[in-house]
C-alpha cells in the first residue's frame, strides 16, 4: 500500500473512491484502487489515502459494479501491460447470466437456463451504448466485469 494525499483533490474532478458513475473503467478503476484512512497529512491537513499497488500485475482484474455506471472500453493499458475485456457477469430473479466479449470485439449472451451451454451472438461491442451492458434481458443487473491481461 502506498499512502498519499493527492487522490483526495479528485473531489474536485467529482472522482472520489466508490463514486466513479460515468467514468471510463480505467477511471473507475483507478477511484477504487484507493481508500480513505482515518489518518490526517501533516502538510495539507487532509485525510490520507490507501493506494494499492501491484508487485506483480495480475492476469485478470475482476470488478464488481454494484450498479455504478461505468463507460467500459474493450482495452486498457494499466502500467507496462495491456487488459482487454472478456466478460460480464449479471444477477437477478436469483439467477446468473453472462457475456462473453471476444478478442475481436463480438459480444455473445448466455442464460443457461434458456440455452443451455451456448451463447448466442449479439452483436459487435462498439454498438452497445453504457447503459445496454448495465443489464442482461429479464432485467437482471451488471455485478462483475472481467478484464485479462493481453
Amino acid at each position: 500500500m502506498i499512502i498519499s494525499c493527492t487522490p483526495y483533490r479528485w473531489r474536485k474532478q467529482g472522482l472520489m473512491p466508490g463514486t466513479a458513475s460515468n467514468k471510463t473503467s480505467v477511471q473507475w478503476m483507478r477511484a477504487n484502487m484507493r481508500q480513505i484512512t482515518g489518518i490526517m497529512c501533516s502538510s495539507c491537513d487532509t485525510p490520507l489515502m490507501n493506494q494499492i499497488a501491484f508487485k506483480t500485475m495480475p492476469l485478470f482484474f475482476r470488478f464488481k459494479v454494484d450498479g455504478v455506471n461505468v463507460q467500459w472500453t474493450l482495452q486498457i493499458d494499466l502500467e507496462q501491460y495491456q487488459y482487454r475485456l472478456c466478460g460480464f457477469i449479471y444477477y437477478g430473479n436469483n439467477h446468473f447470466t453472462s457475456r462473453i466479449v471476444t478478442s475481436e470485439g463480438e459480444v455473445w449472451f448466455n442464460d443457461a437456463i434458456q440455452h443451455g451451454r451456448a451463447y448466442h451472438y449479439e452483436k459487435p461491442f462498439n454498438q452497445f451504448a453504457a447503459r445496454d451492458l448495465s443489464t442482461a434481458p429479464q432485467s437482471r443487473k451488471l455485478i462483475i466485469a472481467i478484464y485479462m491481461r493481453i
